[in-house]
């Protein structure tokens, strides 16, 4: 878990979650993340962990089903 602004708990996924949350590959995952403009980037909890938040995920998957409508 990772903290926001106001302190409270926020889930973090890690890579490989994460790009299981979202149906797609660890690689494709990175691609979004790297060239996706509009795709949550990383947060670095260490030098060698970076996590997903979910919530940011679920908006930007939520964002996606709104362009497709």
């Amino acid at each position: 878990m990772i903290r926001n602004q106001t302190a409270e708990a926020v889930a973090a996924l890690r890579p490989k979650a994460a790009a299981q949350y979202l149906g797609m590959g660890e690689s494709t995952l990175w691609r979004l993340a790297k060239d996706d403009p509009k795709f949550p980037k990383g947060r670095k909890i260490t030098p060698r962990l970076t996590v997903f938040v979910r919530t940011e995920l679920d908006d930007y998957l939520a964002s996606l089903s709104r362009v497709a409508a």
